[in-house]
């Protein structure tokens, strides 16, 4: 698949077919060529950007896969405190998908200093965690138990940060 390529924005419109027999989740829809250099270059609005904040790196690959193949660009983040250094050198994101327990700094006080920060304040973040006893915090849109649900999470990112058409 060439850069610029949005796999989702066709899918939705209808131009991509899906392929015959598959049973995988993610890679299982054909785009002409055509199509795919039509779309890169009719692209005008920037892809919306996800920050995915979680220690396993596994997870973060494959939402960020997920999250590439619905046309959203994705910035990610081992701990809080690498978060919070993204976030100092990153274009806003519009939304963060952070995990609660992490080493270094948790997500409560990732989400802590985020509040603190006026231009971090309204910003959707959604918890994600394995522990299930949790509840979402104040000021979050959510939370996600670990095995996370695919489909919801793309439900609650398209809700809370709309993909770009």
């Amino acid at each position: 698949m060439s850069p610029g390529t949005r796999p989702g924005a066709l899918r939705q419109a209808g131009a991509c077919a899906p392929v015959a027999g598959c049973t995988g989740r993610c890679h299982c829809w054909r785009c002409p060529d055509d199509l795919r250099r039509l779309s890169f270059v009719l692209r005008t609005t920037p892809q919306p950007t996800i920050l995915i904040v979680d220690d396993e790196p596994d997870l973060r690959e494959v939402v960020a896969e997920l999250l590439e193949m619905e046309d959203y660009a994705v910035l990610q983040a081992a701990n809080g405190q690498l978060a919070l250094d993204v976030l100092a050198t990153s274009a806003r994101p519009c939304m963060v998908l952070l995990d609660l327990m992490m080493p270094v700094m948790d997500g409560y006080e990732f989400l802590h200093r985020l509040r603190a920060d006026d231009r971090y304040r309204e910003l959707p973040v959604l918890m994600l965690t394995a522990h299930f006893s949790a509840t979402a915090p104040p000021g979050t849109v959510g939370l996600l138990r670990k095995p996370v649900d695919i489909m919801e999470l793309l439900k609650l990112v398209a809700r809370h940060c709309p993909p770009a058409v």
